[in-house]
């Protein structure tokens, strides 16, 4: 049984996480509005985002799981293997047999990446690195010179995968690095050109196909080349972080820790090169290393060196690949007794950090449970129920919780009752005046906190409590 499949029973407990965030709007839009919605993605209304392959995607899900979330993870954690099938299969490729099931391994491990299986809207983020590994496996396979319908695949692959998410728009920046690195299967200078020009046409064509449904870029508010250039300064934390500290670190000591072993369990897999045997190696484990700097290029707009691995650690999907790509293929090329130690060493580490990393998504879980819970039983009554919550509903130590999506969680977990929903955190956010609303006429008011240690919803009859200072809006 293969080592990458059996490390994913660390991921198992994640099927029961359940929906959150942004779970619940992709839900409650999908479910009334239907294909309808789907149609209306490929020339989106809003300024934001292009992404009709991902909600083609989610709206398949939706109709054949209906609203059973953990058919949703189900789904996602069998496209996470095989997204680790394909990192091995890509290892393979550019340094041999011997590399594939280390990196396979690690690719499933990397506890970076845990949001792809813990939050059902990752799918999006899941589908982009799908379709990342798919495109340079067809780049890295041998025999273009006879096959230049290739590139029209190739070319395929890059103008679909950023309809699942932007990210994928790594796929073009990564084929011209392999290029010049040289880890690109063989092939004479004009099929070389070919290759590199399919996928870079692929990917124009996307992006001009976005320019036209949005009207401009897109992307949130301030979004622009600009700032992503602002923020090119703190790149080598970014990847620095990525490769060496994927850790949650809001667990104390066991996360600094964690954190300690993961750095010296990378070095040590990377320290394979300095073996003779491993000199070979340098070439793919620097396209895995590029690979991982490529992979945040696309997201550099919002990214956050601080809490980047932990706090939107689905902005590393395609990055996560790159680093096992490197530590995998540097612990292959080294003496089959190092391979062995520190290759177990390695896995361990990650293994037990990814099992820290999944307690936030848990933990949100519960979060979650303890808020819905609170709000059935006070609109049990008969009538028309007003519910205002205060506390952060946001996250649970980094992971994604409720958030501005209260309402529709609600929605959907109590659709037979008049519930009028808002909350501290979406008064902050939308810069409205914070504080509980006037209850209307026949309407039953109920003020509450959440209370996340243990996770609870207390019931409060002032505004802010006694003795609690309100927090600043994030």
């Amino acid at each position: 049984m293969p080592v990458w499949f059996l490390a994913a029973v660390l991921l198992l407990p994640l099927l029961g996480v359940g929906f959150l965030n942004d779970d619940f709007v992709g839900i409650a839009d999908l479910g009334p509005r239907g294909w309808a919605l789907v149609v209306q993605e490929l020339h989106p209304k809003d300024f934001e985002f292009l992404r009709p392959l991902g909600f083609l995607v989610f709206r398949s899900e939706l109709s054949l799981f209906g609203a059973r979330a953990w058919l949703f993870h189900a789904s996602q954690l069998a496209l996470f293997l095989l997204a680790a099938g394909l990192a091995g299969a890509l290892a393979s490729r550019l340094a041999g047999p011997r590399a594939a099931a280390w990196v396979a391994a690690l690719a499933l491990l990397y506890p970076g990446r845990i949001e792809v299986v813990a939050w059902t809207a990752a799918i999006f983020d899941l589908l982009a690195l799908l379709l990342t590994s798919a495109a340079l496996l067809l780049a890295t396979s041998r025999g273009w010179d006879r096959r230049p319908a290739r590139a029209l695949w190739l070319a395929a692959i890059c103008f679909l995968a950023p309809l699942a998410k932007e990210s994928a728009y790594t796929i073009p920046i990564a084929l011209l690095a392999w290029e010049a690195l040289g880890v690109l299967s063989p092939a004479t200078p004009f099929m070389r050109l070919i290759r590199c020009g399919s996928g870079l046409a692929g990917a124009a064509l996307a992006f001009g196909y976005r320019i036209l449904a949005l009207g401009g870029i897109g992307g949130y508010a301030g979004t622009s080349i600009a700032a992503a250039v602002s923020r090119a300064k703190s790149l080598p934390e970014m990847v620095a972080r990525t490769v060496f500290v994927p850790v949650n670190p809001t667990y104390g000591m066991a996360s600094r820790l964690l954190a300690g072993l993961c750095i010296a369990a990378v070095g040590a897999a990377l320290g394979g090169l300095f073996f003779r045997e491993g000199r070979r190696a340098v070439r793919p484990v620097t396209a895995g290393l590029v690979l991982a700097v490529c992979g945040l290029l696309p997201a550099m707009p919002y990214l956050n060196p601080i809490d980047l691995v932990w706090s939107h650690s689905r902005f590393v999907t395609i990055t996560g690949m790159g680093v096992a790509l490197a530590t995998g293929i540097a612990l292959a090329a080294a003496p089959p007794r190092w391979t062995k130690f520190v290759g177990v060493f390695l896995l361990s580490v990650w293994a037990a950090t990814t099992v820290l990393n999944e307690l936030p998504w848990l933990g949100a879980g519960r979060c979650r449970d303890a808020i819905l819970a609170g709000v059935e039983l006070a609109t049990r009554g008969p009538g028309v129920h007003s519910v205002w919550v205060a506390g952060d509903i946001d996250e649970y130590r980094g992971a994604r919780l409720l958030g501005g999506d209260l309402a529709e969680a609600v929605k959907l977990e109590m659709p037979n009752r008049s519930i009028h929903v808002d909350s501290e955190f979406l008064q902050r956010w939308q810069q409205r005046p914070v504080g509980p609303p006037k209850a209307g006429p026949g309407e039953t008011l109920h003020v509450f906190e959440f209370d996340p240690s243990p996770p609870r919803l207390v019931a409060i009859g002032t505004w802010p409590p006694s003795g609690r200072v309100p927090s600043a809006p994030r």
